[in-house]
Formats: C-alpha cells, sequence, structure tokens
C-alpha cells in the first residue's frame, strides 16, 4: 500500500510559553549537521569524512506578521525558549510534531514601513538546546552545553564524554 506523505496541517508557536498563534506565519526548525573533518591518507583509495563528535551550530528563525515590541524584546537573550507546533497530516492520520528550543537571539528584522502593509518581524537564533517529538517518537534531541546528542534514541556522544571522564 502507498503511504502518503505526512504534511503540515497547521502550526502554532511559543515563546518563553506565550503562544503566538494567529501570529507567527513561519518558523524555521534547525538543520542537523555533524561536523567532519575529510581524510585521505597514503594508501586509502579516496577521501572520506571523519565525524568529530561534534554537531554545527543550530539556528532558527520565526517571522510574524506585523511589527511586534514582545516579539523584538527578546532580542539578546540568551535562553530563550521557543517551541513550534504541528499539525501534521496524511488525510487518514494526525500527529503532533514538537520542535521545542532554547537559545539566544541574536538578530531581528524589522522589515519596512509601508502604507497598508502589514509587514513582518522575524528574529533569529543560536541554539544551545534542541528537541524533535514526531508523532509520539523523540526522533532527536541536542544539548550542546551537556554534550548529548540524541538521535532516534541513540546518544552519539556518550563514548566521548565516557572518555573525557563524564
Amino acid at each position: 500500500m502507498v503511504k502518503l506523505p505526512k504534511i503540515v496541517r497547521d502550526f502554532t508557536g511559543f515563546i518563553d510559553g506565550t503562544n503566538y498563534a494567529g501570529a507567527i506565519n513561519e518558523g524555521k526548525i534547525p538543520d542537523i549537521e555533524f561536523v567532519t573533518e575529510e581524510v585521505s591518507n597514503g594508501g586509502m583509495g579516496g577521501t572520506v569524512d571523519v565525524w568529530m563528535g561534534l554537531v554545527a551550530k543550530l539556528e532558527t528563525e520565526l517571522t510574524i506578521e506585523g511589527l511586534s515590541a514582545e516579539f523584538m524584546a527578546q532580542l539578546g537573550n540568551p535562553d530563550v525558549g521557543l517551541t513550534l507546533r504541528g499539525d501534521l497530516t496524511d488525510g487518514t492520520e494526525t500527529q503532533a510534531a514538537i520542535f521545542q528550543m532554547r537559545g539566544l537571539i541574536k538578530k531581528s528584522e524589522i522589515g519596512n514601513l509601508k502604507r497598508k502593509d502589514k509587514g513582518t518581524t522575524k528574529v533569529m537564533g543560536t541554539l544551545t538546546y534542541f528537541k524533535a517529538t514526531i508523532g509520539g517518537q523523540e526522533v532527536a534531541e541536542i544539548d550542546v552545553i551537556n554534550k548529548v546528542c540524541k538521535i532516534n534514541g541513540t546518544d552519539r556522544f556518550a563514548e566521548s564524554r565516557a572518555a573525557l571522564g563524564g
């Protein structure tokens, strides 16, 4: 049987627990990328990537319609809690997609003032924590400060922490 993809039917966002339903029109989920080093030494038949036990910087961006003093007030806050919650469906089943994040709001874009234009306010942040749960399954959890990187339940940093005495 063919499985249809789950699409985002609706979503909302929370900033430090405040629901911005009806205001947030886009939220970027951070990319997860492992930091690697290319290795091509004598006797090898090519080049391979070796994981260096790090994840690349996690970044997010939220866009709301209109100008928002509360939204912009988070600028410079080093520990903002951000959550994006989506309603996913394939037409037969509905699942929740929950993306929990914490980090520094490092940039704000106010846009332009234009007559009869709602405008947008954007904030961009770098994250120290990210957790993705889809359909009740924890897909990823990354805690940069505490060196935790769980992908599908497996902590990719566990051996490194143990080697470091942690």
